[in-house]
């Protein structure tokens, strides 16, 4: 019995509770347009002029080509798959960073031979060198 009467008067506790905020929002208003704003005449006509109202036959057709519940679910399951896939592959390769010494001297084994590279020093060196260079350079053959 006292249960009873617990719950009833939660329930008139809740919905007296639900009444409180719309009277708190009976003052409230939207705030007005901006005069200096640029688009304030905009937004004025807009307002006064809502526009017209869509009919029901302006309402579009149900779409007839959305695919199956089971097509999806089918899709869904090959990306699923793909996904697996694509995570095993990733995890049979190597980290990163693994070799990464080994891969260095591989491509540094690969330069050509440094001997030739400028001497360091002043530019009257490097313009020699340049020079130098330029005296051994063959042209290319003339076009025909």
């Amino acid at each position: 019995m006292w249960a009873g009467r617990l719950v009833f008067a939660m329930s008139a506790a809740a919905s007296a509770s639900g009444c409180v905020l719309p009277a708190k929002m009976r003052g409230v208003s939207p705030l007005g347009v901006d005069a200096s704003s640029q688009v304030a005449r905009d937004v004025a006509y807009a307002n006064k002029h809502p526009g017209p109202y869509p009919k029901f036959s302006q309402i579009p057709r149900l779409p007839t080509d959305v695919p199956s519940p089971t097509t999806y679910r089918e899709r869904v399951l090959a990306v699923k798959q793909d996904q697996a896939v694509l995570e095993a592959q990733a995890k049979a390769l190597p980290p990163p960073d693994a070799g990464a010494d080994s891969l260095a001297t591989d491509l540094r084994s690969r330069l050509p031979d440094q001997s030739e590279a400028p001497p360091e020093g002043s530019a009257e060196q490097t313009d020699a060198y340049a020079r130098a260079l330029r005296e051994r350079a063959t042209p290319p053959p003339a076009p025909r």
